[in-house]
């Protein structure tokens, strides 16, 4: 496993899959590496509205650290539209391979990612979806949560920010795409959704 992830899940999420109730992460993307790869797991901070008269009092329910950590082993993926297209095209008559099924990707959404129906339609809507079952195995929860700042990630940044020595020219093909800094650089701030990141020593 040569690069990793640290993704941002809800502390609701943190806490089904700490428990084990939870076995897979449901996102709209993956990251572009194969399988297996290793995912930190960030609690964000999930902010809650609590009201009160007369103003409302926000109230800060995650952690904002590293609480652990799973190798992803497997992703599945279903696409509504190419499923629907399938099943109604496949011959009745000949054996053939076929997509996930809607009624079998809600089923894997509400049994092993731990959402509702409700939860599914506001995550991905009520018409054409796409979603990546993210399998974890390997579950290691940390006594200690750890900060942001002790993970690492390339710097990347092309053209603007390259006087160190680590900057090299990066070509696609004979096109050159720029010059790309290789330095690394702490994370400070949280992912939206996951980030690359370098792998660390755990206990």
């Amino acid at each position: 496993m040569n690069k990793s992830l640290i993704t941002s899940v809800s502390p609701r999420e943190c806490e089904l899959i700490a428990s084990g109730k939870q076995t897979m992460l449901v996102r709209k993307t993956r990251p572009k590496i194969e399988t297996p790869f290793k995912n930190y797991i960030y609690e964000n901070k999930g902010k809650t509205k609590y009201w009160s008269q007369p103003m409302p009092i926000p109230y800060t329910e995650g952690r904002g650290k590293v609480i652990g950590s799973f190798v992803c082993d497997r992703v599945d993926e279903f696409d509504s539209e190419w499923s629907e297209y399938a099943y109604a095209c496949a011959p009745t008559d000949i054996p053939c391979a076929m997509p996930m099924s809607e009624e079998n990707a809600i089923k894997i959404c509400k049994e092993k990612g731990c959402m509702t129906l409700e939860d599914i339609i506001d995550y991905f809507g009520d018409e054409e979806w796409r979603a990546y079952f993210w399998h974890i195995s390997d579950l290691k929860i940390y006594d200690k949560p750890k900060e942001l700042g002790e993970f690492r990630k390339p710097c990347n940044h092309i053209n603007d920010c390259c006087t160190c020595k680590e900057a090299e020219f990066q070509y696609d093909g004979d096109e050159l795409r720029g010059l790309i800094c290789k330095r690394e650089i702490s994370l400070t701030r949280p992912p939206q959704s996951w980030v690359y990141c370098e792998p660390i020593e755990e206990e």
